[in-house]
């Protein structure tokens, strides 16, 4: 193993997982909002298919989505399709009022009563929001598996190890940041989180919605 290399895919993979997506943002109000099982599961989801796709992207497996704008086109479409209402709905919670707000986040968090978000409710969307992504494709796909392509065989492997640490780490950081540190703060500060997911995911949606147009049109 090389730390060097490691060190380099470190790198490279914390800088491309940490500008804040519609990914990011639904683990992040999913550790605020949500009992423990429920954050793990989306926690555990979202780091294995992004190991699994640095992995894929290790074997080459990016130039599929070279040339094929078809494909990059149905990945937005299937983007925008779960975005929209689900950027909707966030937005709505965040929108509101502060006693009907703070009883339904009460009633999310609400492991011990039976009554909070399961872990079983997370794991659509979760999936969707990791899967029909073009941008975790492009990202952890395409770029990640060029950029491993460019390292010397032998230190190939320690930079694709970098990466993968990468996102253990970041993922794990918004779980803690949402759970345990911002849910202490209460109905105020899962209000904004909501807010904030809610805005993202809809300009994601416009952004996706902007991309599939562009590639249609030639």
């Amino acid at each position: 193993m090389s730390l060097g290399a490691a060190a380099s895919g470190f790198g490279l993979g914390f800088a491309l997982i940490t500008p804040i997506g519609a990914q990011n943002a639904y683990v992040l109000r999913t550790a605020v909002r949500a009992p423990r099982p429920a954050v793990f599961t989306v926690v555990a989801i979202v780091t294995a298919i992004d190991i699994v796709l640095i992995g894929i992207g290790a074997l080459g497996a990016g130039a599929v989505l070279d040339g094929r704008d078809w494909l990059r086109v149905l990945l937005y479409a299937g983007g925008v399709a779960l975005l929209l209402p689900l950027g909707i709905r966030t937005l709505k919670d965040g929108l509101r009022g502060g006693d009907d707000y703070a009883a339904a986040l009460e009633a999310d968090q609400d492991e011990a009563g039976g009554r909070g978000i399961t872990p079983g409710a997370v794991i659509g969307p979760v999936l969707a929001l990791s899967l029909l992504n073009p941008h975790v494709y492009l990202d952890t796909v395409a770029i990640l598996g060029s950029a491993i392509a460019t390292n010397d065989p032998s230190n190939r492997l320690s930079f694709t190890v970098g990466a993968m640490v990468a996102s253990v780490i970041w993922f794990a950081f918004l779980a803690v940041l949402g759970a345990v540190v911002l849910r202490r703060y209460g109905a105020r500060v899962a209000r904004a989180v909501d807010l904030i997911s809610g805005v993202v995911m809809l300009v994601v949606a416009t952004i996706f919605v902007i991309e599939a147009i562009r590639l249609i049109s030639g």
